[in-house]
């Protein structure tokens, strides 16, 4: 609980946290966010308070929307303006609302890296180039941390090696010149970054000899020094690494390790700790592909993956915590001929939902599955529309667990980007305030500014005031009869069920009745002041010719008055003659 401290007069409250009622979690019918046509590399992401950010391509060029919560979802606009193609875009968002949006540029001789940020609540800024000019660079990636540094990386040719190369931008400040993370003689591919709260990085890649490819990281200091990379997987082809941080610094990396069949590994490395050995996460038996792994802030992890056996996919899943190791591997999805594309999200709670594509009745939809922190996976729940094909999900959750997911859907060649909400928690409840002064057969003023992430509002606020009323609406008003300590419940449902209440503790003390204590004592005085609830003030004393030494010859507020519990008395009290 927080205590909040206001002036004399207004209602001592003390402050609960909210908690939200949840109907099932509810899927929404899906919105077009773009207008047909080619394209693809499908991203999205929300911000702690639900505000959702979609990339993509489309015939060549970078396009953005965005919602913010309880909104609707803008046009589409575009973020680059002169590339000839764009393509391999990547968005990240920090908890505060800050994004960035990084692609492939091709400007007809070398491909570029380019990149567009948006501070909360401004415009995308003009596309900046990352990488240097005269050589090929590509697969950018980038991540966020709490204060908004951005840190991009991507794989770049130096002329004889394709290298690993990074960039970063202070929020107030331009991008910092590109610097090298992996060294010569080896080629990269498909790097991969991640941040911590406090702007520490890490970064992984393949790395490939022309025979082997090996994954390796490098980690940075948010002081800006990258160490030197160290190999995380073992002999044979590893490849498709993924990274993620928690808020405290420590990593998970997921791979595709091609030895004797395809199997999924991962390592996970303590903040300020090394990185332990690789463990494999898939079962024997059948293939493992398309590694997917995401992250919370408290350090909780899922991990998910195609599996094939060489006649049908399965999607399947393992969870692990800080402390407690991977889970056994379950199946997520049914199985299919016909399946891909699997993508993850975790909210601050440590709820999961998955999304894949997969064949239903002739069509390929986007599939959409979710595992509470306590509980199992659910049964899967087609997301997109009958009648189209769709492809290319991702998913992303805000802390609350409420989601956006992003997939294209069309037929015949032509795609339109669509997303679809997840409402998995009750509304906001913004604004709220409780004032007036607290003492009984006073109007207190209630008041409440509620809305929802993705669906409308159900009625109007209901507030139980803890002494057997109650009332509706976003500003009521009340009056105790008497004096003591109220629980005020308030409550606001979602139109699919959700609901949220909190608790508010006001406490009703009895008035200050300002008694008259002129020509009494200091010490009298004072105990009548305290009698009747009130405060001594400031006292001054002043010489009287008609009032004996150490009386009071003047107070204010005058007898009578009738104030909130504890106001102050300022009495003057007599010197004396003066002589």
């Amino acid at each position: 609980m927080v205590l909040s401290r206001l002036a004399p007069g207004l209602a001592l409250l003390i402050l609960a946290l909210p908690q939200s009622a949840a109907a099932a979690p509810t899927w929404l019918p899906p919105k077009n966010l773009s207008v047909s046509g080619n394209g693809g590399d499908l991203t999205v992401a929300v911000d702690a308070g639900g505000d959702a950010f979609a990339a993509w391509t489309r015939s060549g060029t970078v396009q953005a929307a965005e919602r913010p919560a309880g909104e609707t979802w803008s046009a589409a606009h575009a973020l680059s303006d002169n590339c000839l193609g764009a393509h391999s875009v990547r968005l990240a968002v920090n908890a505060a609302g800050r994004a960035v949006v990084v692609w492939e540029c091709s400007k007809g001789g070398n491909t570029s890296v380019q990149a567009s940020t948006r501070a909360a609540g401004r415009s995308w800024s003009g596309p900046h180039d990352l990488s240097a000019p005269g050589q090929d660079a590509h697969v950018p990636q980038v991540a966020l941390d709490r204060a908004g540094d951005a840190l991009a990386v991507w794989a770049r040719s130096n002329g004889t090696d394709v290298i690993v190369q990074a960039a970063l931008q202070r929020p107030s400040g331009a991008w910092l010149s590109a610097e090298d993370v992996s060294g010569p003689g080896l080629d990269v591919d498909r790097p991969d970054v991640g941040l911590d709260a406090h702007g520490n990085g890490v970064a992984v890649w393949q790395s490939s000899d022309g025979y082997n490819s090996v994954i390796r990281a490098a980690t940075r200091t948010a002081a800006g020094s990258w160490n030197t990379p160290q190999a995380l997987s073992p002999g044979g082809y590893s490849e498709r690494p993924q990274v993620r941080v928690d808020s405290a610094g420590d990593a998970v990396a997921v791979w595709s390790l091609n030895a004797t069949g395809r199997r999924v590994q991962a390592a996970v490395r303590r903040a300020g700790a090394g990185w332990a050995p690789a463990e494999t996460l898939s079962g024997a038996g059948a293939d493992a592909l398309e590694p997917q792994v995401a992250l919370n802030p408290s350090g909780n992890a899922v991990a998910a993956w195609l599996s094939f056996d060489g006649r049908t996919y399965v999607v399947q899943s393992t969870t692990r915590t800080r402390h407690v190791p991977w889970s056994a591997v379950q199946n997520i999805s049914p199985r299919s001929p016909d399946l891909g594309s699997p993508r993850l999200a975790l909210d601050a709670a440590g709820d999961a939902v998955a999304v894949w594509r997969g064949l239903s009745s002739s069509r390929e939809r986007i599939q959409a599955v979710r595992h509470p922190t306590r509980g199992a996976w659910s049964a899967p729940r087609l997301i997109s529309p009958a009648g189209a094909d769709a492809d290319l999900p991702d998913i992303a959750l805000d802390a609350a667990g409420n989601g956006a997911a992003i997939w294209q859907s069309g037929n015949g060649g032509t795609w339109t980007v669509q997303a679809a909400g997840l409402d998995a928690a009750g509304p906001v409840l913004t604004r709220l305030r409780i004032s007036g002064r607290r003492i009984p057969r006073s109007r207190l003023t209630f008041s409440v500014s509620p809305f929802d992430v993705w669906s409308a509002l159900r009625g109007r606020p209901r507030w139980a005031f803890g002494d057997g009323t109650a009332a509706t609406g976003r500003r009521v008003t009340h009056a105790y009869a008497r004096a003591g300590s109220y629980t005020v419940r308030l409550s606001q449902a979602d139109s699919v069920g959700n609901k949220t209440t909190v608790t508010r503790r006001v406490v009703v003390a009895e008035p200050c009745v300002v008694p008259a204590v002129v020509g009494e004592t200091l010490a009298a005085a004072k105990a009548a002041i305290r009698r009747s609830h009130c405060r001594t003030g400031r006292v001054t004393r002043t010489r009287s010719t008609t009032v004996r030494k150490g009386r009071v010859v003047a107070q204010r507020p005058a007898p009578g008055r009738r104030l909130a519990n504890g106001a102050r008395v300022n009495l003057v009290v007599s010197r004396g003659r003066r002589h």
